[in-house]
């Protein structure tokens, strides 16, 4: 019988020393609450923050050097950091349980904070194991731990799950260990809430990650930026869209250009605030920021105050599938994406209604929502395609239809107006006129044929392998 209960706490020793590690911070704190209260009569308040003070100093290093026997003293100022961060997150997630365990499961306060405290301590113990004091994060000859953080990922729909899920497999073919982490019930939950949620679940799959890929600014960049920051590791941020100028643009009807929202830096509500202050934090503090055009890249170096040598440009994927010739049934151009304000439809219809009255033949297919392979066949089935959108960065949607042979009119204020000048239309998005002309001018047989020439001899090609080179010779040089 001894024998067996020796076994059993050599078996589990670190978790008993944990335990006991824990009870010795919870003794101290309570104790030096006590004697400077009651015995030395200094105000509780400033009693107790001395006495979590002390209580946290004596945890983390019985934690560090006991418990888990890391030794290591030079990454001693991140890991506290990093401890203090825990701590201060199970503080609020004690709250937040609490609150629903009482007012929603109707539990009795006493035994919900007995449950609560079970659930953090088990919960607190993998994050110091595999996270703060785990030594053992390196790759391998090379190879990589690849977290990719996203919001969407198929069976979603979009393009940047489309992205998340190319670069992944690529990677994977390159022999690096990818972990993605997107969206799920995030999805369903209130702005602030859902970054919580997934904060935790960034942290709870860091371990032994050598590099965070997150696919944009705030929604997924936001909450795994601040995750990498405090347990040191590497993050590229993408930007893809931007959320700050498409939610002021949603919320205040006003129209205005990406470059112009950051121009007359409008008034912003407190979320938008919040919002700008976290995105600039992050893109400033993560270890490289990629852009997939150099058009976004120069606005945002500017109004975000970004350091030029940390950020770095990696296009889009390219490859043209070079259609044969087909007849084109109807002159039916195509519009394909999300109805927010800032696809600027609205204008785009008043233009086409226009335009019907001198050409009657035209029409205009608006369709959102489609499985990629769905959207692939109505580009080939149309007569051209139309993206008059405010801003466009890198629309992928315009990729697509040179890819199939479809000549396109789409906003000059893109990172692909320099690019594609020379073989597509373009036209001021906040022109209505010059929409209904453009749209005019393709439906002219001549002009037509002309640019439907130039969109098939355009030959500038770029593939998943290259893209996914480009992400490792960036991370190298982190």
């Amino acid at each position: 019988m001894k024998d067996l209960l020796k076994h059993q706490i050599v078996k589990h020793k670190r978790p008993i020393k944990y335990l006991i590690a824990g009870g010795t911070a919870a003794f101290t704190d309570l104790s030096l609450l006590y004697i400077a209260t009651d015995i030395l009569g200094i105000w509780y308040l400033f009693s107790a923050c001395l006495a979590f003070v002390v209580a946290f100093f004596v945890s983390f290093f019985l934690q560090k050097f006991w418990t888990f026997r890391d030794n290591d003293q030079e990454q001693i100022y991140k890991q506290l950091g990093a401890y203090l961060a825990v701590a201060l997150a199970n503080f609020t997630l004690n709250a937040a349980l609490m609150y629903i365990f009482v007012d929603g499961l109707r539990i009795w306060y006493m035994l919900a904070q007995f449950m609560i405290s079970g659930l953090i301590a088990c919960e607190s113990y993998f994050v110091y194991k595999l996270l703060i004091f785990n030594r053992e994060n390196r790759s391998v000859k090379g190879k990589l731990k690849i977290l990719i953080a996203t919001g969407i990922y198929p069976p979603d729909i979009g393009g940047p799950a489309q992205y998340a899920k190319n670069l992944a497999e690529q990677l994977e073919n390159q022999g690096h260990q990818i972990e993605v982490l997107s969206y799920r019930m995030e999805k369903k939950l209130p702005i602030g809430i859902r970054h919580i949620l997934y904060f935790f679940r960034v942290i709870w799959n860091l371990n032994k990650v050598n590099l965070i890929i997150a696919f944009d600014t705030f929604s997924v960049g936001v909450p795994a930026a601040l995750a990498a920051i405090i347990f040191n590791k590497k993050i590229i941020i993408r930007t893809g869209g931007d959320f700050l100028w498409e939610s002021y643009v949603e919320r205040s009807g006003n129209l205005v250009t990406l470059r112009q929202f950051y121009d007359i830096k409008p008034v912003l509500n407190l979320k938008e605030k919040i919002v700008f202050i976290l995105s600039r934090y992050i893109l400033r503090k993560s270890a490289a920021v990629v852009f997939s055009t150099a058009w976004q890249k120069e606005i945002f170096e500017k109004y975000y105050g970004l350091n030029s040598r940390r950020n770095y440009i990696v296009a889009n994927y390219f490859a043209a599938e070079k259609p044969g010739e087909e007849t084109v049934r109807a002159k039916r151009f195509l519009w394909a994406g999300r109805p927010i304000r800032l696809k600027n439809l609205e204008r785009l219809k008043q233009a086409f209604n226009q335009a019907r009255k001198i050409r009657p033949e035209l029409s205009l297919n608006i369709i959102q929502g489609r499985p990629y392979e769905k959207l692939l066949e109505e580009i080939k089935g149309s007569y051209a395609v139309i993206l008059p959108s405010l801003s466009e960065i890198s629309p992928n949607f315009i990729l697509d239809a040179i890819g199939c042979g479809r000549p396109f009119i789409m906003t000059e204020e893109s990172g692909y107006y320099e690019m594609f000048k020379s073989i597509g239309i373009f036209i001021d998005p906040l022109d209505e006129e010059d929409i209904k002309n453009k749209i005019l001018f393709l439906a002219d047989d001549k002009n037509y044929l002309e640019y439907k020439d130039k969109v098939k001899n355009f030959s500038y090609k770029h593939t998943w392998s290259e893209i996914a080179g480009e992400f490792m010779n960036i991370y190298k040089n982190l």
